[in-house]
């Protein structure tokens, strides 16, 4: 008898190891959790720079700096004021409204990802109101939503997308799906809720919410293996640190250091109480 227990177990271990293989999500999330666990890309290194300071109205001023709110966190411990309205354009009369930002690189995200597919993406949705995000909240509750202040839909830099027939987790079942999933670091977005990162951003694994932090942010953040949690935290206050063609530096006060040079500049809050300064020489 204990022998015909243990072939059968054995059986049945087989066909569930079978199974699980020819299942392209459960693959590519195994993929993903090992490619983050061993992630080792270079990060950021500290590095001198001449730079001028400015007050903030005098940067305001430039034309040559962008201010945004790109590299903007948003958790239950830094949340927005109900008075927060971020500026926003409707992603090509679709109703969905976004920052300028995430649509403009949305549309050649979206392009690469049908040349390469023969698919692109779908919106489920996009910004919300703090009211909507209230509505939201009451219906679904604190299982399956953000209390209102602590969504990043609140931002118009983060979106749900689904590819046809492939909604939520089941996005990955699809080629378009995990292509996103791979890619959309180069153009300046990240899986914001990484698997087996709930412990650090508090949210479950999201294959399907897309957040927009700009380069080169995205592709460190996607190839380190990091959470926007975590990559905030790498940078101290009033340092410059170098990666690749960018300086990147975290401030602090009304007056901010910019580099002398620089062929493109933009600041955003952290909503931790300071700047992002992010040029590309």
């Amino acid at each position: 008898m204990k022998k015909i227990i243990t072939i059968f177990m054995a059986a049945v271990i087989t066909v569930s190891a079978a199974w699980l293989a020819l299942r392209p999500d459960v693959r590519f999330i195994a993929t993903a959790a090992v490619e983050s666990a061993f992630a080792s890309e270079k990060l950021p290194e500290k590095t001198g720079i001449t730079a001028r300071k400015y007050t903030l109205d005098e940067l305001s001023e430039r034309e040559d700096v962008e201010f945004n709110d790109d590299l903007i966190l948003v958790n239950t411990s830094h949340t927005l004021e109900n008075t927060y309205i971020p500026t926003l354009v409707d992603y090509k009369e679709t109703g969905i409204l976004l920052t300028e930002n995430f649509s403009e690189a949305f549309t050649k995200l979206n392009t690469e990802t049908k040349n390469s597919c023969g698919e692109g993406l779908y919106f489920s949705s996009g910004y919300r109101s703090f009211a909507e995000q209230e509505q939201v909240y009451s219906e679904e509750g604190s299982d399956t939503a953000q209390l209102p202040g602590a969504s990043e839909h609140m931002t118009g830099l983060a979106a749900d997308v689904y590819v046809n027939g492939f909604a939520g987790k089941s996005i990955i079942k699809s080629p378009t799906g995990r292509y996103v999933n791979n890619n959309c670091c180069k153009f300046g977005f990240v899986i914001r809720y990484p698997f087996g990162k709930k412990s650090v951003t508090g949210i479950s694994y999201e294959p399907w919410h897309l957040r927009y932090v700009g380069l080169p942010h995205s592709e460190i953040i996607t190839k380190n293996g990091l959470t926007l949690e975590e990559y905030v935290d790498l940078f101290e206050y009033g340092e410059w640190y170098s990666y690749g063609e960018y300086v990147i530096s975290r401030q602090q006060g009304d007056e901010l250091f910019v580099p002398e040079t620089f062929s493109e500049c933009s600041i955003s809050p952290d909503n931790c109480g300071g700047y992002f300064v992010t040029a590309h020489r």
